[in-house]
């Protein structure tokens, strides 16, 4: 039976950024004198799943159905409604869906990864319209209908991640640029949210941080390896 997984495939990038966010993480429960449990296992539930699904191993998962659901959590508990809907009604059964599809498409050189590949250009324009124009429409309902403290952060990140997920999920490589742009308008949620004493807040803008380092690198692998 193949390996899910080994530790030999990370590279010093991927130990920086595995290591980085749960130093700093500690430092800041020093310096404050709190230690959010919750945040924390958030962080490095989300920093192993995003480092490994970088490596293209199928284990990501396991580390991501963790990290979505205990995410999709506090993002409830901060008013961000889209991204507490997209976590726990979309994140947390595609960990399940993924899992399924990556094991049927297997990188021949290694069973432990899936095998990456390249949309073509009528893709691209076609999801790119979808995610300009549910993004448009998640905004004025969340305006209109809710109290949401960030509405239009929180309707773009949901829609690029409904549709970043769904590429993932089919293994096309451009859906890091999505999680790039996502982990940028992140850290200026969280951000926000930190200024305005939101719990967990602090934690979540070391994660997506690190995870904006680790979308860059993702880019470089899996189009190197795409077909």
């Amino acid at each position: 039976m193949a390996k899910l997984f080994s530790i030999s495939t990370l590279r010093p990038l991927d130990y920086i950024l595995i290591v980085g966010p749960i130093a700093t993480a500690t430092a800041y429960t020093l310096l404050t004198g709190e230690f959010d449990a919750l945040g924390f296992i958030v962080l490095v539930a989300g920093v192993m799943g995003v480092v490994l699904s970088a490596n293209r191993s199928i284990l990501n998962f396991f580390f991501g159905l963790i990290n979505v659901g205990l995410y999709g959590y506090i993002a409830l508990k901060s008013q961000y409604y889209g991204g507490a809907a997209l976590h726990l009604l979309y994140y947390v059964p595609m960990q399940f869906v993924g899992y399924w599809a990556w094991r049927r498409r297997k990188d021949a050189g290694d069973e432990s990864k899936v095998q990456s590949r390249s949309m073509t250009r009528r893709q691209m324009a076609l999801w790119g319209v979808v995610t300009v124009v549910a993004s448009a429409v998640l905004w004025w309902i969340l305006a209109t209908y809710t109290d949401d403290s960030q509405p239009l952060k929180d309707a773009a990140i949901t829609v690029i991640a409904v549709v970043a997920q769904y590429l993932m999920t089919c293994a096309y490589w451009e859906q890091w640029f999505l999680w790039l742009a996502i982990n940028l308008l992140s850290v200026t949620l969280w951000t926000v949210a930190t200024i305005n004493g939101e719990p967990h807040a602090a934690l979540m803008v070391v994660k997506y941080a690190f995870y904006t380092i680790n979308a860059v690198n993702a880019i470089y692998i899996w189009r190197k390896k795409a077909v």
